[in-house]
């Protein structure tokens, strides 16, 4: 299984928040029950990645997706793209999750804020930190902006060696012990 495919495994078993093997309509309850009476925007644009995955790789159109619908739908369909054009929902995912990042509301995230951004949502390590954020920032400039996480975010689905993941894996926690009685 190449990177890119691993990556999307990963991926697909944070959004089955209820474990049961499949990305439902199940998993779009259990995040709103879990966001409180105000879903964040994460939370808001989580459901709307999961609705658009159910959406568009429900092959069989039994409302749910399977491990091997999503590896398909993701092979078939975002190969073809470029980061200008992933999916709706993928872009609009990213811009939240920049935008978390972006806490002083400058257009540019700098290593501090994605680190901090990291540590409140992953367990990633220092080195992880600093070779993650070398590899988002394309121009090498000390920050980030929105298009080097939509690049970054095409990668993610397509490169099949390694890419940057936990800063959009880290936006989507596994369920815990704890989601698994909520």
């Amino acid at each position: 299984m190449g990177a890119e495919k691993m990556r999307v495994v990963d991926l697909f078993e944070r959004l089955d928040k209820n474990g049961s093997g499949f990305i439902s309509p199940d998993d779009l309850a259990f995040l709103a029950r879990s966001s409180g009476s105000q879903p964040t925007p994460l939370a808001l644009m989580t459901m709307r990645l999961v609705q658009g995955f159910i959406q568009h790789s429900d092959a069989n159109k039994d409302r749910k997706v399977s491990k091997d619908e999503m590896l398909t739908y993701v092979d078939k369909t975002m190969a073809d793209t470029t980061p200008e054009t992933l999916p709706d929902y993928v872009r609009g995912f990213v811009s939240t999750v920049f935008a978390l990042m972006d806490t002083d509301k400058s257009g540019k995230v700098n290593r501090a804020a994605f680190e901090e951004y990291l540590k409140a949502h992953d367990d990633a390590h220092a080195e992880v930190v600093s070779y993650e954020f070398e590899q988002l920032d394309r121009d090498h400039d000390g920050f980030l902006t929105p298009d080097d996480l939509q690049a970054a975010a095409h990668a993610f689905f397509t490169a099949p060696d390694r890419a940057p993941q936990h800063w959009l894996l880290a936006a989507v926690p596994y369920r815990t012990a704890q989601d698994a009685t909520a």
